[in-house]
C-alpha cells in the first residue's frame, strides 16, 4: 500500500469512526428511551443489571450505525479531498481512481465481515438475552410495575387452557372457567347456581372461536403485595372482552419455570359475557393464567443463522412452509452487506459532488441511508404476509440497486 493510499485509508477511517460514534449514540439513546422504565428499575436494583441491559443493546446499534457511519465517513473525507483537488493531484501522480479507492473498498469488506458476524450471530443472541432479562426484570418486580401502571397486559398461551405434550397420558386441560369447576358450593354466594354452573362448565370444552389471546390485569390500590379491586379481562384476538374476573382483594405471583401467573383471590366472581356462566366465591385455590412462552420464548428474530438453518431443515423435513425462516435468513444476510453497497455508491458520489460542507455530506449520507434501509427493512416487512410478492428476495433489491448505480458512476469517472 502506497503512502497516498495509507493517507486515504487513515482519513476515511477516522471520519467513519467519528460519525459512527455519533450515530451509535443516537441509536443507543433512542432504544434506551423505548425501555426507559426497565433501565431505571435495573439501575435502582443494581449497576450490574443496568450495564448488562445497556451492553445487550450494542449489537443492534452496530448493525445500523456501522453502515451509516461508514457511508458518512466516505462522503465527508473523499468529498473534502475532492473539493481541495487532492483527488486530482493523486491522479496526476499516476494513481488511477481504482487504486485511490482501493483502501476504501478494503474497509468496506472489513465492515461487511463485521456486520455479517453481528447480524447472523451476535445480534440475535443479544436481542434474545435482552428480552429475557427485561422480561425477568419485569416479573421479578411485578408489584412495582403494577403499582406504577395500574394496568398491565399479558399475552396468553396459544389456547386459553393449559395442556400437556401431545400424546402425554398425564396431559391435563385447564381454562379459566374450568379452574372454578372444583369450587365447593358452600363457599359460593349462591351454592345452587354455582353447582349448575360447574355442571355446565364440565361439559363445555375450550372454543377456538372464543380463544383468549391476552389478559388485561388492572387494580385500584395495593399494600404489601395485596391488591384491592383486582380485575382480569380475558380478551380475544380482536380485542373483544370474553370474560371478566373480579376480586375484592388478591395477590399475584409469577412462576418463571412454567410461565404461569398465579392469582390468589378473595371474594371474587367470574362472568363470561356470552351468558354461559357466572360464578361467585369467597375463597379458591390459586388460579393459573398460562402466558405465552414466558422467559423461554424465542422468536425467529432471536435465532442465530445456524439455528435458523436448522429450523428451516426441520420444517422442510415435516413438509411445512419455511417461508418465514427463509425471509429472516435473507434479511439478515442482506442487511450485513449494507457497508459494501453504501460504500460502492458513496465513493464515486463523493468525488463527483466534491463538497467541503460537513452538514451537506452528513445530510446526504443520512438521506441515502434512510432510502436504503426503508426498502431493505420496512417494505419487505409490509409484504411479509404476502409470500407471492417474494419479500425474501426483495430484501436484496437495495443492495443490487445501490451497487449498480455506484458501479455506473465509478465507470463514468474513470
Amino acid at each position: 500500500m502506497t503512502l497516498l493510499q495509507r493517507y486515504v485509508l487513515r482519513y476515511v477511517l477516522v471520519s467513519s469512526v467519528i460519525v459512527f460514534s455519533l450515530f451509535g449514540f443516537v441509536l443507543f439513546y433512542g432504544n434506551a428511551t423505548r425501555h426507559d422504565e426497565y433501565f431505571l428499575k435495573a439501575l435502582f436494583l443494581s449497576a450490574d443489571s443496568f450495564f448488562l441491559l445497556s451492553g445487550l443493546l450494542i449489537p443492534y446499534v452496530l448493525s445500523y450505525a456501522v453502515p451509516l457511519g461508514f457511508m458518512a465517513g466516505i462522503l465527508l473525507s473523499l468529498g473534502r479531498m475532492s473539493a481541495d483537488r487532492e483527488i486530482v493531484a493523486m491522479k496526476a501522480c499516476g494513481l488511477s481512481l481504482t487504486r485511490i479507492a482501493a483502501p476504501v473498498f478494503l474497509l468496506a469488506l472489513l465492515a461487511t465481515g463485521l456486520c455479517l458476524l453481528v447480524n447472523l450471530q451476535w445480534a440475535p443472541q443479544a436481542n434474545a438475552a435482552f428480552e429475557q432479562n427485561k422480561e425477568r426484570l419485569f416479573f421479578q418486580n411485578l408489584d412495582e410495575f403494577l403499582s406504577a401502571e395500574k394496568q398491565l397486559e399479558f399475552v396468553a398461551a396459544e389456547q386459553n387452557f393449559l395442556k400437556g405434550e401431545e400424546g402425554d397420558p398425564s396431559a391435563t386441560e385447564l381454562n379459566p372457567a374450568e379452574s372454578f369447576a372444583n369450587l365447593p358450593h358452600e363457599t359460593a354466594f349462591n351454592g345452587l347456581q354455582a353447582k349448575r354452573d360447574r355442571e355446565a362448565l364440565e361439559t363445555t370444552g375450550p372454543s377456538h372461536e372464543n380463544e383468549v389471546s391476552r389478559y388485561v390485569l388492572s387494580v385500584d390500590s395495593g399494600e404489601n403485595g395485596v391488591w384491592r379491586n383486582l380485575r382480569v379481562w380475558f380478551m380475544n384476538a380482536e380485542s373483544e372482552p370474553l370474560a371478566l374476573l373480579f376480586a375484592e382483594s388478591g395477590t399475584i405471583r409469577f412462576d418463571e419455570a412454567e410461565g404461569v401467573l398465579w392469582l390468589s383471590l378473595k371474594t371474587a366472581n367470574y362472568q363470561q359475557f356470552d351468558g354461559s356462566s357466572f360464578l361467585a366465591f369467597r375463597d379458591h385455590d390459586p388460579i393459573p393464567l398460562q402466558l405465552k412462552g414466558g422467559v423461554r420464548s424465542r422468536s425467529l428474530k432471536h435465532k442465530t443463522i445456524r439455528e435458523l438453518l436448522d429450523h428451516r431443515k426441520e420444517l422442510k423435513a415435516k413438509g411445512e412452509d419455511s417461508f418465514q425462516a427463509d425471509f429472516h435468513i435473507h434479511k439478515s444476510c442482506a442487511l450485513a452487506f449494507a457497508p459494501l453497497s453504501l460504500g460502492f455508491l458513496a465513493v464515486p458520489l463523493a468525488i463527483r459532488v466534491g463538497r467541503r460542507e460537513t452538514m451537506f455530506n452528513a445530510g446526504l449520507a443520512l438521506s441515502l441511508a434512510l432510502v436504503y434501509f426503508f426498502f431493505l427493512t420496512i417494505v419487505p416487512e409490509w409484504l411479509e404476509n404476502v409470500p407471492q410478492a417474494r419479500p425474501d428476495l426483495l430484501v436484496w433489491a437495495p443492495n443490487i440497486l445501490f451497487q449498480g448505480i455506484g458501479l455506473a458512476l465509478f465507470r463514468s469517472l474513470e
